[in-house]
């Protein structure tokens, strides 16, 4: 009988705690589903355009986190499309790469200061400085801004006089930006013809001259883009490409047939060094101009951001903390009416089972 009665009692109290478990359980997960959840991240999709061989690794500077792009032929956009997950805010963007070490490119990015409520999308040009551009291609990069298209013939110079003559094709190797035109000279002994070789014709030049023998003289004489500056170090003298060091070469010209000049290139020579005429080292001083005054704007756009968001967040908070004032005491009410009514159902159930075993214990006795 007293086994029997013992039963009865611990089959009640892991009735009862198994019913309070069940309860707190359920109170955990409602409060998991309803205050602790994390704010959700915003897929940020960042795409680079870039020229046809570049696979250099694209460094994309967000909040100060580095957020990389690296060629893989394997992937979509040969890499140079990735999405992240990035908390939600406003943030600045900045674009460069760790691997152009040389300066090679420039790199531009759209927008600098990424807000993820409004955006959701960061788009990346990649462009050679005065290389790589496509014809009809627009650059709105202030180096290139006043480059000619690039798919021009050759502009057409009669100096023929008249006579009987044969073309001499003149070309540049390397495309210039930093100059709007560069005169080249030769002679026949007798003459000297100066051939204008101009930037909107990607300074090359169909010459029409009287038929006999030519050599080249003179050194490069040009005009500079209004944007670049010259540095009174660097003086510069005609080359050839493919056999550098040399000029003075002597040129046929034949009756109704064309003469090639296609490896003439400009150097140039500073404190001794000799290298090719460089575009981008004469661009330098307003490319650092444009640098500065960008980091400043930047600067400044997100000094305003964030005063305009502390300014939000602080009306924001107070409107919060108003409305929190007046919702907390309904929802108390509630709860406490749903959990007084629990606990008088567990309550009700408790004394039901203890009723009941005492009635079959006294049952048993009799």
């Amino acid at each position: 009988m007293k086994n029997l009665f013992k039963t009865i009692f611990f089959a009640t109290a892991i009735m009862t705690m198994a019913v309070f478990a069940s309860f707190a359980e359920t109170e955990r997960v409602d409060n998991l589903n309803s205050d602790f959840l994390p704010e959700n991240a915003v897929d940020v999709v960042i795409t680079a355009d870039v020229p046809e061989y570049y696979n250099m690794k694209i460094d994309v500077m967000i909040n100060g986190i580095d957020f990389d792009l690296k060629y893989r032929e394997d992937l979509p956009n040969n890499g140079y499309t990735r999405t992240y997950p990035i908390s939600a805010g406003v943030y600045d963007v900045t674009v460069f790469s760790n691997e152009d070490i040389n300066d090679e490119y420039t790199y531009e990015v759209s927008p600098k200061i990424l807000d993820t409520s409004k955006c959701q999308n960061v788009k990346i040009k990649v462009k050679s400085l005065g290389k790589d551009i496509e014809a009809g291609e627009e650059d709105n990069h202030e180096v290139d801004e006043s480059i000619g298209p690039l798919d021009v013939e050759p502009e057409v110079i009669d100096l023929s006089d008249g006579k009987t003559y044969g073309t001499f094709r003149v070309k540049l190797v390397s495309y210039e930006a930093a100059i709007t035109h560069v005169t080249y000279q030769i002679t026949d002994g007798k003459t000297v013809y100066d051939i204008d070789l101009k930037r909107d014709y990607n300074f090359a030049a169909d010459v029409l001259l009287p038929v006999g023998s030519y050599y080249e003289l003179g050194s490069p004489k040009f005009d500079l883009d209004e944007k670049a500056s010259w540095n009174n170090e660097i003086r510069c003298t005609w080359s050839h490409k493919y056999n550098r060091g040399t000029f003075g070469n002597y040129y046929e010209i034949v009756e109704n047939n064309t003469t090639l000049l296609d490896d003439l290139e400009i150097m140039m020579i500073q404190r001794g060094d000799v290298f090719p005429f460089d575009s981008y080292m004469l661009f330098q001083p307003m490319i650092k101009n444009e640098r500065d005054a960008l980091i400043e704007s930047h600067a400044q756009a997100i000094q305003e951001s964030l005063n305009e968001t502390i300014e939000t967040t602080e009306t924001t908070e107070a409107e919060t903390e108003e409305t929190e004032t007046i919702a907390e005491l309904k929802p108390v009410e509630d709860t406490t009416s749903v959990d007084i009514g629990r606990i008088i159902a567990i309550a009700g159930a408790v004394v039901a089972i203890l009723i009941a075993s005492v009635a079959v214990v006294l049952k048993l006795k009799k």
